[in-house]
């Protein structure tokens, strides 16, 4: 049985989750700060073996911690090919927000939008660019939830505003969210990347950028 952990971390208040498994095999998302307060508090204790890193993109408070769980681990890390550059450069935009603790990751896998099998974990990628070019949702439909990055919060939407970090504009991610999220059924659980956790159907009615 899949179980869902979150922990919430660093300035920029990141929500960190684990998917894991029944023999401790888990699977990190957005480790973007704050990695060895993660791994004591989240992974450590739960008896967790990370198998997988996956970014919801590749901002820095998303991407930053991920190198020290590649390294302890050796867990393949996995970024939407279009946010791989942004990623790579998570170090220079760290500096840029004065930001401590955070570190470029060496070594990325390519993800792209369909399906995905990492060990026993099945779900799909819903590409959703606006917040940046490469923003992903990871959709698991037998559990019924959705890990939605700065894509979706509750009540409200990832900003599009800055220069070099985001691409695409508040349009398309707009258009986004309709066309690819709100596909879903109404009572999928939304996992935000910062917030707190509300439901597709939920956002679909009262999300004021989107009603």
């Amino acid at each position: 049985m899949t179980r869902i952990r979150k922990i919430t971390v660093g300035v920029w208040e990141v929500n960190c989750y684990t998917l894991s498994d029944e023999y401790g095999s888990c699977i990190l998302i957005d480790p973007g700060e704050a990695p060895a307060t993660i791994d004591e508090k989240l992974v450590i204790p739960n008896r967790h073996r990370p198998i997988a890193i996956i970014a919801t993109h590749g901002h820095l408070d998303h991407i930053g911690g991920a190198k020290y769980f590649t390294e302890k681990y050796a867990a393949p890390l996995y970024v939407h090919e279009r946010d791989i550059e942004l990623a790579k450069n998570a170090t220079f935009w760290a500096n840029v927000f004065g930001t401590p603790g955070i570190t470029d990751p060496e070594k990325i896998e390519r993800l792209c939008d369909g399906v995905m099998t990492i060990d026993k974990f099945f779900f799909e990628i819903i590409h959703t660019p606006g917040h940046t070019g490469g923003g992903i949702c990871l959709y698991l439909k037998e559990m019924g939830v959705v890990f939605t990055g700065d894509s979706l919060f509750y009540r409200a939407v990832g900003r599009s505003d800055r220069p070099g970090l985001d691409a695409g504009g508040h349009y398309m991610l707009l258009e986004s969210i309709r066309q690819r999220l709100f596909g879903l059924p109404d009572k999928t659980i939304v996992f935000p990347g910062h917030g707190r956790i509300t439901t597709i159907g939920y956002e679909r009615q009262h999300n004021p950028f989107l009603t």
